[in-house]
């Protein structure tokens, strides 16, 4: 039998029972569903060890659910948001469309909840012949930010950044849920023109068997105050009550928040038209998106990242343009140059494929290059690149050839097997262009057909006239082999 403090356990490192089942380790990043640039808006998680007769039983659940609250121009705002918080029972309220009576149809679109209106954040429904589980977020959040969808992800356009993600999680006998994620500066710009709200419920469930000997740790609580709109519930069902050796504990959370609208949207981002002048601005002074919400930094002042994104299309001047260039050294990072003196600027992309770029490269830039950076600035989504950090901010550079020098060493290790076999080179060396070079490295930026056409051409013309045609008769010859040749 393995030690009781080495076996595998849900608590986290360091965290006894006690501290687990009262939750303090609920503010963690990954436990706050409004803490993120991506708000997670629905989803259940659930994680197990053993079963409830076993005697390390552990059990850990995770739901979250929001709904839409309606701010009256008329009524406190901040009033409203607190009496609907400080409702325990917020996670019960559910949007279900259904005949009231034979005349009547609720289409499941707003609730009264505390003397406020709650409208549906995502509508779920069964499929009616195939009993599929289908998400369907609200059709005017859709329509604000003109977003597509992408196989469940929704892009916004113009800025090729997704703003909303949907799923369907499994979670072994329990039936299918639904997991909607939004992006905070996008959800808040919505609702400013909304007039309204995000309430965000989460509840958590935690069960252990525990030896009895623990039991006077814990004792039973109904809605305990932890903080403000959070109460804790501890029930204990004692050895001799339970049928089993140990004694059972179960710890729920219940926690309520809110995400907040701006104090007003952002029509200069929508693509929809606008009737009114332009606000005063000055339009000279550039500015980049310097965080999640979408708030503008000039280069330089105390507002400005050290690395800043932009949408992948920033590098296709680089790489079309004479007199520009980018290629990448790395698999995922390198440097574009323009035709000034001093305009290098490091680039990578990183696994959601934004560019990040340093932001004391771009102080260097002359200005109307700067505009063209500008044009692409982008909202942070997903991690700096990381060869770019491991080489510039660590000092440790890591094993990741570009793309160009990967089909290098695969050609020239082709070549020292085909010779060993058949006693000769199956590849003349051949080079690309410095253009081409750049192309492939850095890799698709628009992902269109055009693009790949533009991609695969060199690559062919790199590696396939290259090959040696005496060279790749010999072993046919050897072995008999009937071919065509060619003339």
């Amino acid at each position: 039998m393995p030690d009781e403090a080495e076996r595998e356990t849900l608590l986290p490192q360091g965290l006894s029972y006690r501290d687990w089942f009262r939750f303090v380790d609920r503010t963690a990043r990954e436990r706050d569903p409004a803490s993120q640039d991506v708000v997670v808006t629905c989803r259940f998680s659930h994680e197990s060890l053993g079963s409830p007769r076993d005697a390390q039983w552990e059990k850990e659940e995770w739901s979250i659910r929001a709904a839409l609250l309606a701010l009256d121009d008329e009524r406190d705002a901040s009033g409203v948001i607190a009496a609907v918080l400080r409702d325990v029972t917020l996670h019960n309220v559910e949007f279900q469309p259904s005949w009231r009576d034979t005349r009547t149809f609720d289409f499941g679109e707003s609730v009264e909840f505390e003397g406020a209106r709650l409208l549906a954040w995502i509508h779920t429904r069964q499929h009616p012949t195939n009993g599929q589980l289908l998400v369907e977020p609200r059709a005017d959040f859709v329509r604000y930010h003109a977003l597509e969808n992408r196989g469940g992800t929704f892009f916004h356009l113009l800025d090729s950044v997704p703003v909303l993600e949907t799923g369907i999680g499994t979670h072994g006998f329990q039936n299918p849920t639904p997991h909607v994620s939004v992006h905070r500066d996008y959800l808040r710009d919505y609702l400013a023109a909304r007039q309204a709200a995000l309430v965000i419920s989460l509840v958590g469930d935690r069960f252990a068997n525990l030896l009895p000997e623990v039991e006077r740790d814990f004792e039973n609580r109904n809605l305990e105050l932890l903080a403000d709109n959070m109460w804790l519930t501890t029930v204990v069902h004692p050895a001799q009550d339970s049928q089993r050796h140990r004694t059972m504990v179960r710890g729920a959370l219940y926690w309520n928040v809110v995400v907040e609208p701006y104090p007003r949207p952002k029509p200069r981002r929508s693509p929809w038209p606008r009737f009114f002048p332009e606000a005063d601005e000055d339009e000279t002074v550039l500015r980049f998106i310097a965080d999640a919400e979408g708030s503008l930094s000039r280069l330089g002042e105390a507002g400005c990242p050290a690395y800043l994104y932009f949408g992948p299309q920033v590098l296709e001047k680089y790489l079309t343009t004479p007199g520009y260039s980018v290629e990448f050294h790395m698999r995922n990072w390198g440097r574009a140059h323009g035709p000034r003196h001093d305009s290098g600027v490091d680039v990578g992309i990183n696994s959601r494929g934004f560019v990040t770029a340093f932001a004391q490269d771009l102080e260097r830039l002359h200005e109307q290059e700067l505009f063209h950076w500008a044009h692409y600035s982008s909202l942070p989504v997903g991690e700096w690149c990381t060869e770019l950090v491991q080489t510039r901010l660590m000092n440790n550079p890591p094993n990741a050839p570009s793309v160009v020098e990967l089909l290098r060493e695969a050609r020239d290790a082709t070549n020292v097997a085909y010779t060993d076999r058949f006693e000769q080179r199956l590849c003349r060396e051949s080079e690309l262009s410095e253009r081409d070079r750049g192309r492939l490295s850095v890799g698709p930026v628009r992902e269109d057909e055009q693009e790949l056409f533009e991609l695969v051409v060199p690559l062919y013309e790199w590696l396939v006239p290259s090959m040696d045609i005496p060279a790749l008769r010999r072993p046919l010859d050897a072995a008999a082999c009937v071919y065509i040749p060619r003339r």
